[in-house]
């Protein structure tokens, strides 16, 4: 017989089940088991230095007593198997050295603090705090979609197209086509007027030399979709129960971070690694090859023209258990073969905080998202053309493909995190969210259905999960045969996209990983401290408000590059530099180094000592007021100060 508590809870010096034998032995870990086997307790917790005298336990130390049993600790019938049950070994983690076991193990602590954060603001805390300036990250945003981006954007977001020309089967529903039929009459003459006025209307950006034609098109899609979304919820949400309390948001803030493994390194990681090599700490690193893939952090950053929130999600489109959201080896490789610079993605030109944010605070009860609108004005700002290589058309429904996968991934992922959903754990169950991309007269409608965020280079190759999108052609609101009239097509997808009742989550709690609101923390210089730090770090403050010099980013001066980096043409200057230090030396790496908090409550001693001398300036005042107060009252006139006494 084998014991299963032991080797769980307890380490023993070999790492392995220890066999149990008919008479009474001593466990290595210090466990004794009794003789009776009948009895339901098998075994007495008890520690290999009990007999030892009192002075020779001090003499001896903790680390000599580290196997001992808690006090109170029993073991029964349960924790003995016929045969020994060995943790599971993974065999690339297996081969390892130490140092890189090391840290495994520190990231594996980190990805459990943020787990264990309360809220999405102490969560976000969390993320940053290994960094004291914020991560070199791809600043990805909706201005321009590269030739040919699709690919990238796929891997990075790890979307599956189900259908690019048609959307899901719930839409085809009866009951919803029959609701369709009966609001199309009732919205098809406003929204005409709508449109009618609208592009007639002139504007005086037009008339403005400084606006870019995109500009002018992102002005006229934001008037066009308010007022359409104000017709819709006036005819519907007297009817509809979740349109009754529908929030609506006017080009809110949208922020989303996640770390990406499974990236091809840059020279610049090349040459570093060739470079180690040389060092003392090569034997650390000698696991890691040259070509080894790397981990990058992306930060999307996008603004939708408006969006319709809601208390419960949208109805999942597919089941999480369908072959559909099963991961595809062809399609979504361990590895991006390409560097994704050659897509589009650029380094941000500073490091920048992680920051999550869905376009509301976390207090919100309204925090799903029904539908989004976004413009289509980057075809404007780099218009493809017809040529023997490629079709415009195609490219373009390629860019606003990948549009409709980022700014959905990054909408659902926010919202995912303020329901408690870090990117080091999955997915209790799947986000779904509506997309609609148009300026006005062409539109593009999209489904998505978010199944898995875990993306980090621990987790990639091992999650077997993928995102899932439907879609459509763009199309006009103008019916082709007849211009005078609406397109009856359209028209029915943006009602089914507000008739899409959403559903309460089948879970028995929704929020499993957040257990209070910040603003509900009894402590109050705990709250004040951790919503401070995260309103710094959203709002991308990387100086302190002092300005002093040991608090700003480093810099490495042109002359330094020249003279100290890459020409070494100062060999009796000191060495003080960051980037002059040895390796490992403190201050040698300042990226890396953790975040300090910031108190907002902090008073440095000579604000404290001006304070001081203030309050005693007034209390002295004071004293002054209430003797002049009590000469008056008895008679007596207040002594003069100052002048010449005779």
């Amino acid at each position: 017989m084998f014991c299963r508590s032991v080797t769980s809870k307890l380490r023993c010096d070999r790492r392995r089940c220890c066999p149990i034998t008919s008479t009474s032995t001593v466990l290595s870990q210090g466990v004794q088991q009794v003789t009776n086997r009948n009895s339901s307790t098998l075994t007495t917790p008890t520690s290999p230095f009990m007999n030892m005298s009192p002075f020779l336990m001090q003499r001896r130390g903790r680390s000599q007593t580290r196997f001992a049993y808690p006090e109170g600790m029993k073991a029964y019938e349960d924790d003995w198997t016929e045969e020994a049950e060995y943790p599971e070994i993974d065999p690339e983690i297996h081969t390892w050295n130490e140092y890189r076991r090391k840290r495994l193990q520190d990231e594996l602590d980190f990805h459990m603090k943020i787990r264990k954060a309360t809220c999405p603001e102490a969560k976000n805390l969390e993320l940053n705090m290994p960094k004291q300036f914020g991560y070199k990250v791809f600043r990805i945003t909706e201005d321009t979609f590269d030739y040919d981006s699709l690919a990238a954007y796929k891997f990075v977001t790890r979307t599956h197209i189900a259908s690019n020309t048609q959307l899901p089967s719930q839409y085809s529903a009866p009951v919803l086509e029959e609701q369709v039929k009966h609001y199309l009459e009732k919205v098809k003459k406003p929204i005409w007027d709508v449109l009618q006025f609208e592009l007639n209307t002139p504007r005086s950006c037009e008339s403005d030399f400084n606006e870019f034609p995109h500009t002018i098109d992102l002005k006229k899609s934001q008037s066009i979709i308010s007022q359409i979304n104000r017709v819709i919820l006036t005819v519907l949400g007297q009817e509809i129960e979740h349109l009754k309390d529908s929030q609506v948001d006017s080009q809110p803030n949208i922020e989303a971070f996640w770390q990406m493994g499974g990236l091809e390194p840059s020279f610049r990681r090349r040459n570093q690694r060739k470079g180690n090599e040389k060092k003392k700490t090569y034997y650390k690193l000698k696991d890691i090859k040259i070509d080894d893939p790397v981990e990058g952090h992306l930060h999307y950053i996008g603004s939708p023209l408006l969006q319709v929130r809601c208390k419960d999600p949208p109805k999942n489109f597919v089941s999480p258990t369908d072959p559909v959201c099963s991961r595809s080896h062809e399609e979504f490789p361990d590895r991006f073969p390409h560097f994704l610079e050659a897509y589009g993605f650029r380094f941000a030109e500073n490091s920048r905080f992680a920051s999550i944010i869905p376009g509301h605070w976390s207090g919100d009860l309204h925090r799903c998202n029904l539908l989004a609108y976004h413009g289509r004005s980057h075809l404007l700002a780099g218009e493809r053309v017809d040529n023997k290589y490629w079709s415009a058309t195609e490219e373009n429904e390629e860019a606003l493909c990948s549009q409709a996968m980022l700014v959905s991934f990054g909408r659902l992922l926010s919202q995912a995190f303020y329901h408690g959903f870090d990117q080091f754990g999955d997915l209790e169950y799947p986000f779904s969210t509506q997309t609609v991309i148009t300026n006005g007269l062409d539109w593009s409608f999209f489904a998505y259905q978010l199944n898995t965020i875990k993306f980090h280079r621990l987790a990639l190759a091992k999650n077997q999960k993928q995102n899932v999108m439907w879609g459509t052609q763009s199309e006009s609101i103008f019916d082709k045969e007849n211009p005078n009239e609406l397109n009856v097509n359209v028209l029915g997808n943006i009602l089914k996209f507000y008739l899409n009742t959403p559903v309460p989550v089948d879970v028995e709690n929704a929020t499993p990983y957040l257990t209070s609101r910040i603003q509900d923390w009894d402590d109050d210089k705990e709250r004040v401290l951790t919503f401070f730090n995260f309103r710094e770090q959203v709002c991308q403050r990387i100086y302190r408000t002092d300005n002093l010099l040991k608090f700003r980013p480093p810099e490495m001066y042109e002359y330094e590059k020249i003279y100290k980096f890459y020409f070494n043409t100062m060999p009796i200057e000191p060495r003080r530099r960051f980037f002059e230090l040895p390796s490992g030396f403190p201050g040698s790496q300042p990226w890396n180094e953790p975040y300090k908090l910031k108190d907002p409550l902090y008073e440095s001693k000579g604000i404290v000592r001006l304070k001081a001398e203030v309050a005693a300036r007034k209390e002295k005042e004071a004293i002054e007021a209430a003797k002049a107060a009590d000469g008056l009252k008895f008679g007596v006139a207040p002594a003069k100060s100052g002048g010449r006494r005779r």
